[in-house]
């Protein structure tokens, strides 16, 4: 696991992601809420190039959010990608 903050993500994916360009199209989202809490598990898929091009990854987003001041704010986010040992259920994919 890494932590980092928005600033050195954007730092070391920015210019690959400008170079390359970087697309993440959303498959499914599943939200749970409680008060002014929520998690939303997101699954994704990327591509480079072109919005249309070749799937490179799929994955799974997952945000912890807080309401406050009238707005959501993320809180934190984790980032899997798929792999061979860990494929996306069908029910993330819905």
């Amino acid at each position: 696991m890494r932590l980092t903050t928005v600033e050195n993500f954007a730092e070391r994916n920015g210019p690959a992601y400008v170079e390359l360009g970087f697309y993440e199209n959303q498959l499914a989202l599943r939200i749970d809420r409680f008060g002014n809490l929520a998690t939303a598990f997101q699954t994704y898929e990327t591509r480079t190039g072109s919005p249309t091009g070749k799937v490179e990854d799929r994955g799974v987003n997952t945000y912890q959010l807080v309401y406050d001041q009238g707005r959501w704010w993320i809180a934190s986010l984790l980032f899997t990608p798929e792999t061979a040992e860990t494929p996306l259920p069908k029910k993330y994919l819905k």
